[in-house]
């Protein structure tokens, strides 16, 4: 894995979003967001509400990823259109002031070889 890699986390929960169980997510372990960092990964990418445990117990994941100016992006739709190898994945945030984080418009971009 080269430094650098974004990881795309397709839960399919996306496709409750406008449902109660929407709240009750899966989320990403601890330990597996700490191997990733080892391996160079920044930028995690997921189709949940968030990162972290649902109960709100916890924001160990973003601490540790924003630790390392890493890149958290959640609520992610339709990474089931993404069924090709390395796409190049481009987030374009607001430009807000005084927030730390920002809706974004994101695509993924395949390039012919």
């Amino acid at each position: 894995m080269k430094f650098g890699t974004i990881v795309l986390f397709k839960t399919g929960w996306s496709k409750y979003a406008n449902e109660k169980r929407y709240f009750d997510h899966p989320y990403l372990h601890l330990e597996v967001i700490n191997k990733l960092l080892e391996r160079g990964v920044r930028t995690f990418l997921i189709d949940a509400l968030n990162i972290d445990p649902p109960d709100g117990s916890s924001f160990a994941g973003h601490d540790a990823i924003t630790n390392v100016n890493g890149i958290i992006g959640e609520n992610l739709t339709n990474l089931e259109a993404i069924d090709f190898p390395e796409p190049f994945i481009m987030a374009l945030p607001l430009k807000l002031k005084g927030g730390d984080g920002s809706p974004v418009r994101a695509v993924a971009i395949r390039f012919k070889k």
